[in-house]
């Protein structure tokens, strides 16, 4: 959602559509006025990175977002730091749509059933027959789906279970908010915590899925630095169209979990950081 606010103190309220649909805590808009940075609060979350462009790849005019790709990252370790970890990027891309396909759908009254046809899970973390994954919302997170509907309805209604069939990393926890240095060209982002699906093994937010991360847990969060850089191809090696696409995550700074006062406050150290959020 993308509310203006006019000079004569009105407002103008746009929803925008062809970004998909997360748990949105910040849509942060890079300086091409294409590219925006979809972060996604909550637990088994997605790194989402949206470009405005047209069906054949074009550039829209500047700050237009009716239309374009989205992609979904792939977190590949590296490390299991202190600070946080760290990884490369990868990106999946998830198909382009426009504002008025998906708003149509929405209007249409589209159900679940729709849009995926789903099974039990076995209790092992297997699925009967259809593709297994970890990202479900609010629990339980390992589902048993495949995609019925339209993929390009599908990919901005459900754009978290989306992702995770099509292989990206739905295991973030937390994730708040961006900025970016100019200068540096650096994205920065916080993770509030670093912990459930996160971490290595968690018996319920890694059951069934890829198991991605596998960091030690942090209840103090940590904060990573984004490079982003021009001419990155996507997961199928087509060019994506952006100067400003991350390739790694890596955490540069981190709380330092303490046992609480008396009062059961302060369960981080008051000489880091703790919980960094927006």
């Amino acid at each position: 959602v993308e509310i203006e606010v006019k000079a004569d103190g009105s407002t103008e309220v746009t929803k925008h559509y062809a970004m998909g649909r997360s748990a949105n805590e910040l849509s942060l808009v890079m300086p091409d006025e294409k590219t925006v940075y979809i972060t996604d609060d909550g637990t088994n979350t997605a790194l989402l990175m949206y470009v405005a462009e047209d069906k054949k790849g074009r550039d829209l005019p500047r700050g237009d977002l009716s239309q374009g790709t989205l992609y979904a990252g792939v977190w590949v370790q590296t490390a299991d730091t202190a600070e946080g970890g760290s990884a490369t990027l990868e990106w999946i891309n998830l198909g382009h749509a426009t504002a008025d396909d998906i708003k149509q759908a929405v209007d249409s009254g589209l159900s679940f059933d729709e849009l995926f046809d789903y099974e039990t899970p076995n209790a092992d973390g297997t699925c009967p027959t259809l593709e297994s994954i970890n990202s479900g919302h609010g629990g339980p997170y390992h589902e048993c789906l495949s995609i019925k509907g339209d993929e390009s309805i599908v990919s901005r209604l459900e754009s978290r279970r989306f992702a995770a069939l099509k292989g990206a990393t739905t295991e973030f926890r937390k994730m708040e908010g961006a900025s970016y240095d100019k200068a540096g060209r650096i994205l920065y982002m916080a993770m509030s915590e670093v912990g459930k699906g996160m971490t290595d093994g968690d018996p319920a937010l890694d059951l069934g899925g890829p198991n991605h991360i596998r960091l030690t847990a942090n209840k103090c969060g940590a904060i990573y630095a984004l490079p982003v850089r021009n001419g990155v191809k996507d997961s199928d090696g087509k060019r994506i169209n952006s100067k400003y696409v991350a390739t790694k995550m890596e955490g540069i700074l981190a709380g330092v979990p303490q046992d609480a006062d008396e009062n059961g406050n302060n369960g981080c150290s008051l000489e880091g950081i703790g919980n960094p959020d927006n």
